[in-house]
């Protein structure tokens, strides 16, 4: 199955032969994903359909397939990193919050403590 593309330079938009054509694989049969590579004859063959592979067009699949690969891998290293350091953060901002309200709790006490204090107090100079 092969498209045409009909690229139009002229400005009056007559009509014209095709000044570009692709053609597109046909995606309707076999896509080769499996391949067999045979060291004795030097070949490369569709593992499904048996098909003869250009051997040039299997390793161009397969660089752009690792070449992909190798991108998801630093995307996930860079995302991994971003998302170690706003851990850190969280836990610092945590241990922070946990010291500040170990710091209010302390200083309620002390306030509760001194109150109870002072009021004793009061009441031994009432009785005395």
């Amino acid at each position: 199955m092969s498209e045409l593309i009909t690229v139009d330079f002229r400005p009056d938009g007559r009509d014209i032969e095709p000044a570009l054509r692709v053609k597109r694989r046909d995606y309707a049969g076999c896509q080769h994903h499996q391949t067999l590579v045979s060291e004795e004859l030097r070949r490369v063959t569709c593992a499904d359909c048996g098909e003869l592979l250009d051997p040039v067009e299997v390793i161009l699949l397969w660089a752009r397939e690792w070449s992909r690969y190798a991108d998801a891998v630093k995307y996930l290293r860079m995302e991994e990193e971003h998302k170690r350091r706003e851990l850190a953060h969280l836990l610092r901002r945590m241990r922070n919050v946990r010291a500040t309200i170990r710091r209010d709790l302390k200083r309620e006490q002390e306030r509760v403590r001194d109150r109870v204090n002072t009021s004793v107090g009061y009441r031994e100079q009432a009785r005395g």
